[in-house]
C-alpha cells in the first residue's frame, strides 16, 4: 500500500511540473504585456489626436508601423494581434489609417523608413528591451509617436500602457516625446504617469 502512495505522489508532482512548464510562457506574456492589446489600441486611438503635432504628422492618412523582432515567436504573434486590432479602427483623429508590419533589423534602418514613408505611429511588439537605447537615439529628432506594448519599454519609447491598481494607465517618457516632436495637451498629461 505504501509504495502505491509514493507512486501517486510522484505522478502528482510530475504532473504539476509539466503543468508549470506548459503554463510558463503564458505567465511570461501576462507579465510583459499587462494591458490587453485590444485595449491598448483603443487607448492609442483616443490619445494620439491629443498630440499637438498629430494632424501635421499624419496628413490625410495615419501611417502606422507595427514593428516586430525577427525570429521571435512572441513578437511575431503579438505584432499580428496588434495589426488586426489596429485594422479594426475606422480612423484615428478623423483620419483613415494604414497599418503595416515591419521586421526590425536595426535602428538606423527603422529611422530611414519612418522618415521616407512619413510614419506617424510606430508600435513595438515585445522583444526590444536590449535595443531601446539605439532605437531612442535614432528616433531623436524625428517626427513620430513611438508606442510600447510592454510597460517596461517606457521610458525609452514615448508612450506605453500599464496596470495600476487593476486599471489601465498610460505611461509617457516626456523627454523622449520632446525629442520626437510629440506634445500631448496638459489635460491628457494629467491622466498619464509621466517620466521626466
Amino acid at each position: 500500500m505504501r509504495a502505491v502512495g509514493i507512486s501517486r505522489r510522484r505522478v502528482l508532482s510530475q504532473g504539476l511540473l509539466v503543468c508549470v512548464a506548459l503554463c510558463a510562457p503564458r505567465v511570461a506574456v501576462a507579465q510583459s504585456i499587462r494591458v490587453p492589446i485590444d485595449l491598448q489600441v483603443k487607448l492609442l486611438g483616443k490619445v494620439a489626436p491629443y498630440d499637438r503635432h498629430f494632424k501635421a504628422r499624419a496628413g490625410d492618412r495615419v501611417e502606422v508601423l507595427v514593428v516586430r523582432r525577427s525570429g521571435d515567436p512572441l513578437s511575431k504573434r503579438v505584432s499580428g494581434e496588434m495589426a488586426r486590432e489596429l485594422g479594426k479602427l475606422d480612423d484615428i483623429g478623423g483620419r483613415a489609417l494604414r497599418v503595416r508590419t515591419y521586421d526590425y533589423e536595426n535602428a538606423a534602418e527603422l529611422r530611414a523608413l519612418v522618415a521616407s514613408e512619413r510614419i506617424a505611429i510606430v508600435y513595438f511588439a515585445p522583444g526590444f528591451r536590449d535595443s531601446l537605447e539605439d532605437i531612442a537615439s535614432e528616433l531623436d529628432g524625428s517626427d513620430v509617436l513611438s508606442v510600447a506594448s510592454v510597460a517596461s519599454d517606457v521610458p525609452g519609447l514615448v508612450l506605453g500602457f500599464d496596470l495600476v491598481s487593476s486599471k489601465p494607465k498610460m505611461l509617457l517618457d516626456l523627454e523622449q516625446a520632446k525629442r520626437q516632436n510629440v506634445a500631448f495637451r496638459s489635460k491628457v498629461l494629467k491622466l498619464m504617469k509621466v517620466y521626466r
